[in-house]
């Protein structure tokens, strides 16, 4: 790992932090000169000379007070010195040990498992992609299924598609917060008056925007979706008849 210019290796940093903490301060060296200079001063000074002045030693005291005042200042310098050691040291170590974190956990992909990955994407969106049914297709694939087994078992039926001829008989809008529009249907009967078998219809119909209205008499291609329950506005009573979605249909006559 490289170091900039102006920069001190972290390793340095640490070794002269280290030196330093083990070698004796300025401050502690002059100190001890300074317990040593004071301590002969007062004995000096205390021995009943009358002879003496003692000038030597009061001299040695006042130098060892000037040294105690610089020591002090010394040591106070060398303190900070040392802490700022320190912390460069720990913000070094900080920032080797984030690097190399930051290597252990980058994660590396060979070309290979690149590849594999491009690849089985690739071929889950060609299993996802479904082609749309044709018109012709859907058409094709409609029966006619007898009214009868519809109603009689219709979970057998739902999702089966199937072909009816009908006739609309009731127009009915959604509620509050529907806007959709619902048919009541009848296949014709013996008599040409269409009231053969009643149906409720979906409206689904794809690309298709030709309005159904009353009356009309349609072909259509649906979906069973299984029975819905009508309610009989004469009576009240409630039944259940066949439900179909229409996804294309074609008028026959209004």
């Amino acid at each position: 790992m490289g170091t900039s210019a102006g920069e001190l290796p972290g390793g340095f940093i640490k070794q002269r932090a280290a030196r330093r903490a083990a070698a004796p301060s300025t401050g502690t060296r002059w100190g001890n000169l300074f317990i040593k200079d004071t301590i002969l001063s007062i004995i000096d000074l205390c021995k009943k000379d009358d002879t003496r002045k003692h000038t030597l030693s009061k001299v040695a005291l006042v130098i060892s007070c000037i040294w105690l005042i610089i020591g002090i200042v010394g040591s106070t310098g060398n303190d900070n010195d040392k802490t700022s050691d320190v912390a460069i040291a720990t913000e070094s170590s900080i920032e080797d040990v984030s690097e190399t974190a930051s290597v252990i956990d980058t994660p590396v992909f060979e070309e290979s498992e690149i590849e594999s990955s491009t690849e089985s994407e690739a071929t889950t969106e060609t299993m996802s992609f479904v082609p749309e049914e044709s018109k012709e297709e859907f058409i094709a694939s409609c029966q006619e299924i007898s009214y009868k087994t519809l109603a009689r078992t219709p979970d057998e039926y739902i999702g089966q598609r199937i072909v009816l001829t009908i006739k609309i008989s009731q127009v009915m809008q959604g509620g509050w917060f529907d806007d959709s529009e619902y048919y009541r249907v009848y296949t014709n009967d013996n008599y040409d008056m269409w009231l053969g078998d009643e149906y409720f219809m979906y409206d689904s119909r794809i690309e298709d925007n030709t309005k159904i209205l009353k009356d009309d008499v349609w072909k259509v291609y649906a979906e069973f979706i299984g029975t819905e329950t009508v309610t009989r506005a004469l009576s009240g009573t409630k039944e259940d008849v066949p439900a179909i979605k229409v996804y294309y249909a074609d008028l026959l006559s209004e």
